[in-house]
């Protein structure tokens, strides 16, 4: 990472713990008096070191409105990523709040016109820039309700026309079929993740919530997929 982002951890104030995961934790925080998330590095293996230069590297060339705003990061006690505060956090969150209902149309349109925006600027990028990661628990909302995508640790720059990877990482829920089967993607496969995100708006309820990750993982899509079993 580049030394212009780093920040003095001594002027960062931790409070509450808002979201724990398998790379890291999420805080609360206050940097120099103004409210943050600051995202912890968990594990200390040498790819999870990897994603978390990955990451700093990707979000420092990043500026949209409807992208999650990096303020810059820390190496020491543990390395970390600052970024601003989204007080109602992700949509994912709000839904099962809501009870498993779809929100209103207004909010139906303002979250899906947001992430279009917001993939539509990474793809435009030259090279294209893929996601690789959209889902709803990656999509955050502010306390004005606005709309930013969130977590790039997985996202990678399309150097050729697709991209091949030996190996699937991310949510099995949100993935494109061909990024399951670790076959050659592009942008398509950020395209897919927003669909299931407009599948989720709509219904209000979570993708394949009756299949565990590896059981998605397996389930063939070849033909067209189905988020649900039972009629809603």
């Amino acid at each position: 990472p580049r030394s212009e982002w780093e920040l003095d951890p001594t002027k960062i104030a931790i409070g509450r713990r808002l979201a724990v995961g398998g790379f890291g934790e999420v805080f609360l925080a206050k940097y120099e008096g103004t409210l943050v998330a600051v995202k912890r590095l968990l594990a200390t293996d040498s790819d999870t070191a990897q994603r978390f230069v990955d990451e700093v590297h990707m979000l420092a060339r990043l500026r949209h409105p409807n992208l999650l705003l990096f303020m810059g990061y820390t190496l020491t006690p543990e390395p970390s990523i600052v970024t601003e505060f989204m007080a109602r956090g992700s949509l994912f969150h709000i839904l099962r709040h809501a009870g498993n209902r779809p929100p209103d149309p207004r909010m139906q349109r303002a979250v899906a016109m947001s992430v279009a925006r917001g993939m539509a600027y990474l793809h435009s990028r030259a090279p294209p820039i893929l996601h690789l990661d959209l889902k709803s628990p990656n999509v955050l909302v502010d306390d004005r309700w606005r709309v930013k995508i969130a977590d790039f640790g997985l996202s990678r720059v399309r150097q050729r026309t697709y991209v091949s990877s030996g190996a699937a990482a991310g949510s099995p829920e949100w993935m494109a079929p061909e990024v399951l089967r670790c076959d050659h993607y592009a942008e398509a496969a950020d395209v897919y993740s927003y669909g299931v995100i407009l599948w989720e708006l709509l219904t209000g309820q979570a993708p394949w919530a009756d299949l565990n990750a590896m059981q998605v993982s397996k389930t063939p899509c070849s033909n067209g997929c189905k988020f649900w079993k039972t009629s809603f």
